[in-house]
C-alpha cells in the first residue's frame, strides 16, 4: 500500500476514534412522525431515508420518491439491480458488451448509486456501474429510487437522480439462510446469510459467489499472416466470476456499521460496425467499509459518519490494458431538528478526498486500428493520476402547513480542481384529501467532470441540469393508484468522451417527458403498467481530432483536423411496462412482466455509420413456491425473455445483440 494509502487509513481511523468518544450516548433512532407503514395496492409503504437524510415515507418526502422491496424483487424475479430499475419509471439500461450504462430522463451515467448511503463511483470514464452481476440482490432489503436532482443532500453526480440499496440488517432474518441456484449461460451461484442479536451486538453476514458465461461468447483472435492479412481464429470467452461479502450490524444501539467486499471479473465478447469482434475483461474489484453514530437530543438528532473506499478497474480490449485505482475517504457530520411537528431544519458538512492512479488521460482502444496495414496490437492508453478534495456545507428547511408543506435547501461545495458548485431546490407537497396527493420539485445539480477533463485542464465548465418535476399521485382506495409525473431539464455544458476524438465540446439539451405509473390489487392478483415518453430540443456533440500535420517549407509545422458531429442519445423516446402477480395457492405464485422498447439511434464510427434499431418487446415469466417438502424453504424458476425475442441494442463501438431466453432455477431455505 502507498504512503497515500497509509494516510487514509489513519485518517478513517482517526475519525472513528472521534466518532467512539464524541457520541458514546445513549441514544434511539428517531420513529417517523407521518405513519408511514401504511398498506396501499397491498404491499407496504416502507421507509426511506435517501431524500432527506431521514427516516419518512416516500409519500411525505421532498421529493419523487419510489421503493422497491425486497418482496417485490422474489415475487418478479429480478436477478440483477439493472433488471430492477428496468421496470421502473424513466429509466432504460443500455445492455453494453462491457457492462451495462443507466438512462434516466433521457441523460445516460446520470444517476448516482448508492449502497446504504455511500456512494459507489463509476470510474474516471464515468462507465463502470453496478447493473449487472457486480452486486447481489439476494441480500438486499429494498432499493430506493429518486428521479430529479439531489445534489443539495447528496454532492455532485445526484444529477438526474439517485438509487440508493439498502442492504438487509440483523433486523430482518433470524437465524440462517442459504440459497443455490443455476441456469442458462452456465450459470452458477452459491448464496448464504446469517444474523446474530446480542447484548451489546447485533450483525448481518452475507456471501454469495457466482459464475456465468457472456451469452454471445464467441470471438476471434487477430494476428498477422505471413502475407501481411489480418486473419481471426475462432475462439470462445471464459466465465464471468463473482465474489461478494457484506456486513451490516449495530454495537450498543449507537454505532452502526456497513461493509461491502466484492471483486467481479467480467469477459465480453465486443463488435464494431465493420464486423470485427473481440475479446474483453473488465475487473472491478469495490471495497468498503462505513460508521454512523447518531444520538436524539429533544428535539434534535446529530449523526457523525465516515466511510472509506476502494475500487480498482482495470479493462483489456484485445491487447489494451489499463487499470484505474481509487482511494476515498469521506466524513460528515448532520444535523436536524424538528419545530412542534410543522419544520424540519437539516444542516450538515462533508469532506471527502479522493486519490486516483492511473485515470484514463488519452483515448483507449480503437478497434479500426486493427484493420491497418501494421496493426497495432499493444495500443498504449494514457494515464495520469491526482488527488481531489471536496468540502461542502448544506441546509435544508421543510415546513408543514396544514396539508401542506414547502422545503427549500442549498449546498456550497468547494472542489480542488474545478469551479465551486452552488446546487439548490425547492418544492411544495399539496394532499386536499385521501385520495389526491401533488408534488411540484425544482432542482440543480451538477456531474463531475471526466477524469481527461481534470487531467488536461479542459473547459471547467462542468455539466449543470435544472430540473423540473410535477407529481399528481391518486388513490382512491387501498387497492388502485395512478402516480403522474411531467418533467422538464435544461443541461447545459453537456459532453460525452468518444473513443476517437476525446471529449466533445459542450452542448445544450432540453428534454421533457411524461411518466406514468398504475398499480392495482384485485384479489389474490397485483398488476402494474408504466409508461414512459420523451422529447429532447438541443445541439449536437461536435468531436475534434487531429488529423495529421504538415511540415512547410520554412521548417514550420500546420496541423489539420477533422471535425464531425455526434447525435445526443437519450435511448428510447418511448417505454411501456407492464406486469402481474397471482397468488396461486396459499404457498405458490407466478409473474409474468413485459416491457416495450422503442427504436434506438445509433451512431458509430464519427458518425458514418447511423441510424436506429428496431423496437423489440420482452417477456418474463416465474414462479414461486414456499415450503415445498420442508418448512421455509423456497422454490423459484424464472425464464427471462420467454419468446426469445431477437433484438440489437446501441453499443460503444458497434451493435450489440441482446440476449436470447435464458432460465433459471433457485433452491433455498432457512433455519
Amino acid at each position: 500500500m502507498t504512503r497515500q494509502g497509509h494516510r487514509h487509513i489513519c485518517m478513517f481511523l482517526l475519525l472513528l476514534l472521534f466518532v467512539l468518544t464524541a457520541s458514546k450516548i445513549d441514544a434511539a433512532a428517531a420513529e417517523p412522525e407521518d405513519g408511514s407503514m401504511l398498506m396501499f395496492v397491498g404491499r407496504p409503504l416502507s421507509v426511506v431515508t435517501t431524500a432527506s437524510r431521514r427516516p419518512e415515507s416516500p409519500s411525505a418526502a421532498p421529493a419523487v420518491v419510489d421503493v422497491v422491496t425486497r418482496e417485490t424483487i422474489a415475487r418478479r424475479g429480478y436477478q440483477t439491480l439493472g433488471e430492477l430499475l428496468s421496470f421502473e419509471p424513466g429509466f432504460y439500461i443500455a445492455p453494453h458488451a462491457q457492462g451495462s450504462t443507466p438512462y434516466l430522463r433521457g441523460l445516460p451515467g446520470s444517476v448516482l448509486f448508492l449502497y446504504n448511503g455511500i456512494p459507489m463511483p463509476s470510474g474516471g470514464t464515468q462507465s463502470v456501474f453496478p447493473l449487472d452481476r457486480e452486486l447481489s440482490l439476494d441480500h438486499v432489503r429494498q432499493v430506493e429510487i429518486i428521479r430529479g436532482p439531489g445534489s443539495v443532500l447528496w454532492g455532485s453526480d445526484a444529477f438526474a437522480g439517485i438509487v440508493n440499496v439498502v442492504s438487509m440488517g440483523p433486523e430482518d432474518q433470524t437465524g440462517t439462510s442459504l440459497k443455490l441456484s443455476g441456469g442458462s449461460h452456465n450459470e452458477k451461484k452459491a448464496y448464504a446469510a446469517a444474523s446474530m442479536s446480542g447484548k451489546t451486538v447485533s450483525a448481518f453476514l452475507s456471501a454469495s459467489g457466482s459464475r456465468h458465461q457472456y451469452h454471445d461468447p464467441d470471438y476471434n483472435r487477430y494476428s498477422v499472416a505471413p502475407s501481411g492479412a489480418i486473419q481471426g481464429t475462432p475462439a470462445e470467452l471464459d466465465d464471468s466470476k463473482f465474489l461478494e461479502i457484506t456486513a451490516r450490524g449495530e454495537i450498543s444501539d449507537w454505532l452502526s456499521f456497513s461493509g461491502r467486499f466484492s471483486d467481479f471479473t467480467r469477459n465480453y465478447a465486443a463488435e464494431n460496425e465493420t464486423g470485427l469482434r473481440w475479446n474483453g475483461t473488465r475487473e472491478t474489484p469495490v471495497n468498503h467499509i462505513g460508521l454512523s453514530a447518531d444520538t436524539t437530543m429533544g428535539r434534535s438528532h446529530l449523526m457523525l459518519s465516515a466511510y472509506y473506499l476502494n475500487q480498482s478497474i482495470t479493462h483489456t480490449d484485445m491487447n489494451t490494458r489499463f487499470e484505474e485505482t481509487l482511494d476515498q475517504f469521506s466524513g460528515e457530520v448532520l444535523w436536524d431538528r424538528s419545530f412542534q411537528h410543522t419544520g424540519i431544519l437539516t444542516l450538515g458538512a462533508t469532506f471527502r478526498e479522493s486519490r486516483i492512479s492511473g485515470a484514463q488521460a488519452g483515448t483507449g482502444f480503437l478497434p479500426s486500428a486493427v484493420l491497418t496495414p501494421f496493426p497495432m496490437f499493444t495500443q498504449q492508453v494514457a494515464q495520469s493520476s491526482y488527488d481531489s478534495r471536496v468540502t461542502s456545507g448544506f441546509a435544508q428547511y421543510r415546513h408543514q402547513f396544514g396539508n401542506a408543506s414547502l422545503w427549500a435547501g442549498v449546498r456550497l461545495e468547494d472542489h480542488s480542481d474545478f469551479s465551486t458548485h452552488i446546487p439548490w431546490n425547492i418544492g411544495a407537497s399539496w394532499d386536499p384529501d385521501d385520495q389526491w396527493r401533488f408534488k411540484a420539485v425544482l432542482g440543480r445539480a451538477f456531474r463531475t467532470p471526466y477524469s481527461q477533463q481534470i487531467i488536461w485542464d479542459l473547459d471547467q465548465q462542468t455539466t449543470e441540469i435544472d430540473t423540473l418535476s410535477l407529481q399528481a399521485v391518486w388513490r382512491p382506495g387501498d387497492m388502485f393508484e395512478v402516480d403522474v409525473t411531467g418533467f422538464y431539464s435544461a443541461v447545459s455544458g453537456a459532453v460525452i468522451q468518444d473513443p476517437y476524438a476525446g471529449i466533445s465540446n459542450p452542448a445544450k439539451q432540453d428534454i421533457y417527458g411524461v411518466e406514468v405509473m398504475v398499480r392495482a390489487m384485485l384479489d389474490n392478483t397485483r398488476l402494474f403498467a408504466g409508461l414512459s415518453a420523451l422529447r429532447y430540443d438541443g445541439n449536437d456533440f461536435l468531436l475534434t481530432r487531429e488529423d495529421f500535420t504538415l511540415v512547410n517549407p520554412d521548417g514550420s509545422l500546420t496541423v489539420f483536423y477533422e471535425s464531425w458531429q455526434r447525435p445526443f442519445g437519450t435511448g428510447p423516446d418511448l417505454m411501456f411496462k407492464t406486469g402481474l402477480y397471482r397468488q396461486v395457492t396459499d404457498t405458490a405464485g407466478v409473474s409474468f412482466t413485459g416491457a416495450y422498447t422503442a427504436d434506438l439511434p445509433y451512431s458509430y464510427s464519427k458518425n458514418t455509420v447511423s441510424g436506429r434499431h428496431d423496437d423489440y418487446w420482452l417477456f418474463s415469466a416465474t414462479v414461486s413456491i414456499r415450503d415445498l417438502l420442508f418448512d421455509r424453504t423456497t422454490l423459484r424458476i424464472g425464464v427471462k425473455n420467454l419468446f426469445d425475442a431477437s433484438y440489437t441494442t446501441a453499443g460503444y463501438y458497434g451493435p450489440v445483440s441482446g440476449a436470447g431466453r435464458t432460465v433459471f432455477v433457485e433452491w433455498g431455505m432457512a433455519w
